[in-house]
């Protein structure tokens, strides 16, 4: 019984979810008729990479705080993990990679 109850609401939430969704876009649409400059900026905002950089762990269990924060934990991590190029060569005897000094 409580389900029907609850499907008949979550049915007519997403009614007017949609129906609200359609007026949005045609009162967008009557807005861009003989404003090009409207619709072109529109389309430039949809099509913009957002770039959001979200809070990350640190070793001492805190998060970073700012996007420069975050930034230099993600340097210091890359840097321990990725090598660079000429940096290894190989150890005939055991093949294990042995870093050059």
């Amino acid at each position: 019984m409580q389900y029907k109850v609850y499907k008949s609401i979550h049915n007519r939430v997403i009614c007017l979810i949609r129906k609200d969704k359609e007026d949005n876009q045609k009162r967008l649409v009557r807005g861009f008729k003989g404003n090009p400059k409207r619709l072109y900026g529109y389309i430039r905002g949809m099509r913009a990479v957002k770039t959001v950089t979200s809070n990350i762990d640190l070793k001492n269990g805190k998060q970073t705080e700012s996007n420069g924060e975050t930034a230099e934990e993600l340097c210091r991590y890359f840097s321990e993990v990725f090598v660079k190029e000429g940096l290894w060569e190989e150890n005939e005897e055991r093949s294990m990679p042995v870093m050059q000094t």
